[in-house]
């Protein structure tokens, strides 16, 4: 890789950290993901939802039922302990009470790629492939030396029936605010999607109603997913920037 791609992921990543410093401030950061770069934008405004709730969401599509709740989730013990999304019922058998059953992969996250939202990862299996993807792509893109020899990362590819799920939230004084939307990937039998390494993509609100499903051959999955995850094809499509291990509590 090219000293100027890693300067750019490199910069993407560092403006990805203070953006938490600056929310305060009122500023807004706006992030798009074209050509394998990720471009952002700095607007005064005060933060508001994702621009993607004002485009492709009908005014229902976040859910009443749950939209209260990150109120007081802060303030509890254990806040991934509380049920904040109602999974979709096509797959209440594969996801049903996720939270206790996965592998929570990252803590309350800010995203600029993800419409700017606060996400929490979390995976049914291949914790270990997330895992080393995610410290190849620190030792490749951001702790190699502009200097030294290009390395070349060494990435996994996930199994099949492998669930990657998203929660996204609100940003709300600079911590996670309403539950809005989540969103998964799920590696399904060879064939059901060629040219997209057979992943299927969701995007349900709290309440558990499909915002969009499908393939890399959908226009819509297409223009809110699969383009941009299509730029990380070398880690099968996950971007694995985010990760925190797991902590044994006494």
């Amino acid at each position: 890789m090219s000293i100027q791609m890693r300067k750019v992921i490199y910069n993407n990543i560092f403006l990805n950290t203070i953006i938490k410093s600056i929310r305060n401030l009122g500023l807004c950061f706006r992030g798009l993901c074209f050509g394998g770069l990720c471009f952002f934008s700095l607007s005064i405004a005060s933060y508001t939802a994702p621009a993607l709730a004002e485009t492709v969401m009908p005014n229902n599509t976040i859910g009443d039922g749950k939209a209260h709740l990150m109120e007081s989730i802060l303030n509890v013990n254990n806040p991934f302990q509380v049920e904040t999304f109602s999974v979709p019922n096509d797959y209440a058998s594969i996801m049903e009470n996720y939270r206790a059953q996965y592998l929570r992969v990252s803590g309350f996250e800010f995203s600029g790629l993800h419409w700017n939202t606060f996400v929490v990862i979390y995976l049914n299996r291949g914790g270990l492939i997330y895992r080393n993807n995610y410290f190849e792509y620190v030792r490749v893109y951001l702790e190699n030396d502009d200097d030294e020899e290009d390395l070349e990362p060494i990435f996994q590819t996930y199994k099949r029936g492998t669930i990657v799920l998203k929660e996204s939230f609100s940003s709300s004084e600079g911590k996670p605010g309403r539950a809005l939307y989540l969103t998964g990937m799920i590696k399904r039998e060879k064939g059901y999607d060629p040219q997209g390494e057979d992943w299927e993509y969701f995007m349900s609100n709290s309440d558990g109603d499909f915002m969009m499903r499908g393939s890399s051959a959908d226009t819509t999955i297409q223009k809110e997913c699969s383009n941009c995850h299509s730029n990380v094809s070398d880690r099968d499509y996950i971007f694995s920037t985010y990760y925190s291990e797991p902590a044994t509590l006494k």
